[in-house]
C-alpha cells in the first residue's frame, strides 16, 4: 500500500505534458478522495514511500501506456495501482573512461523531456549510477561535471533525444550508459555595440530542444 504522496488526474496525455492537471490530490494512509467531472482520466501516482515509484496507474511508466479510468455517477471507488519498481544500476563512460561525477535523468518519451517531467534521476559517484524505475523503455540524458562547468548529452554517445538509443527496464536491470564525447569550443561574442564583456552562451542540438 502507498501510504502517503500524490494523485494527478489528466484528462489527455497532452495536458499532463502542458502540466494541465484536471485534480491533484494527497495520498494519506493510503486513501485518496478527489472531486472529478465525468469523464476519462489518465493518472500519475507519485509516492513518498519507498513501496513504490512514480508511476502511472496499472504500474505503467508512460502517460501513453496507462490504463484509463472512468469517472461518472455521483460517486464511485476506483482502486490506484503504482509500480514497486525494479532497481536500475550501470556505469556511465566517455572516451571509454569512467565518469567521475555527474547525473543521468530518465525519460519515458522524449515528449516528456520537452515537458521536463522526467520518470528518475541519479547521481553518479565514481562512474557508477544506482536508481529505482517502473518497468519499461526509457531515454537517458547525461549530464557530466569538469573542469569546464556541465556538458550534456545523451545515451549512446548522441545529441538529441530522439536520436537515443532506448534501454528497457525489466527485472532488477543493469544498463551501462555512454556519454557523448566533448570538444572544447573558444572566441569572442560581439554585438553591433562591440565585444560583450561578460554574460553566458547556451547550445542547442536542435530548436526543439
Amino acid at each position: 500500500t502507498v501510504s502517503s504522496g500524490y494523485v494527478l488526474f489528466y484528462q489527455s496525455c497532452q495536458d499532463y505534458q502542458d502540466w494541465d492537471a484536471a485534480g491533484v490530490e494527497q495520498i494519506r494512509k493510503g486513501q485518496y478522495s478527489a472531486w472529478l467531472p465525468a469523464g476519462t482520466y489518465r493518472v500519475r501516482i507519485l509516492p513518498d514511500s519507498e513501496t513504490a515509484v512514480t508511476s502511472w496507474h496499472n504500474a505503467k511508466n508512460s502517460c501513453a501506456k496507462a490504463d484509463v479510468i472512468v469517472v461518472g455517477g455521483s460517486s464511485m471507488s476506483q482502486a490506484l495501482v503504482a509500480s514497486a519498481g525494479v532497481d536500475v544500476t550501470g556505469l556511465l563512460t566517455k572516451n571509454g573512461q569512467p565518469v567521475s561525477f555527474g547525473s543521468a535523468v530518465f525519460y519515458a518519451t522524449c515528449q516528456d523531456f520537452l515537458a521536463d517531467q522526467p520518470s528518475g534521476e541519479a547521481m553518479i559517484e565514481d562512474g557508477y549510477y544506482t536508481l529505482t524505475l517502473a518497468p519499461g523503455n526509457y531515454r537517458v540524458l547525461i549530464s557530466v561535471m569538469g573542469r569546464n562547468g556541465e556538458k550534456y548529452s545523451w545515451h549512446s554517445a548522441t545529441g538529441t533525444c530522439a536520436g537515443a538509443s532506448p534501454i528497457t527496464v525489466s527485472g532488477s536491470t543493469t544498463a551501462n550508459l555512454v556519454a557523448r564525447t566533448t570538444s572544447t569550443v573558444t572566441g569572442s561574442a560581439s554585438s553591433s555595440i562591440g565585444v560583450l564583456a561578460n554574460g553566458w552562451l547556451e547550445f542547442y542540438a536542435t530548436c526543439q530542444d
